[in-house]
């Protein structure tokens, strides 16, 4: 996990070097966007994924992530958190990440039960 989770730091330092090269034609890519990526790439090749496979994947490369590339992710929360906070307008409170994380994890929750 350690050998992924430095290919995510990999991809997303990439990312936001590219941004920086050409601000008008590039688009962020979050390091939770490469996960899933990652993830959905390696399951392919595998075979049809199993969800609980799936799921444990993404948990392990996140965790290996957010351990190994504390630094890299404490940087790209403080960016998501400029832009949110951008996107609020001036004089907006700063956004709560930890609270919007949990509104969509909640929506995700019961989008999931309904379906």
């Amino acid at each position: 996990m350690a050998a992924e989770a430095s290919t995510i730091a990999r991809r997303t330092a990439d990312g936001f070097k590219a941004a920086l090269g050409d601000r008008e034609h590039s688009v962020l890519a979050w390091p939770w966007d490469h996960i899933a990526t990652r993830v959905a790439w390696l399951a392919a090749r595998e075979g049809p994924p199993a969800a609980p496979a799936v799921g444990e994947r993404l948990t392990a490369i996140a965790t290996a992530y957010a351990a190994l590339h504390r630094d890299q992710l404490a940087s790209v929360l403080d960016v998501w958190g400029q832009v949110t906070t951008g996107l609020a307008g001036p004089g907006a409170p700063a956004t709560d990440l930890a609270t919007l994380g949990e509104r969509a994890h909640a929506l995700f929750l019961a989008g999931a039960a309904s379906a």
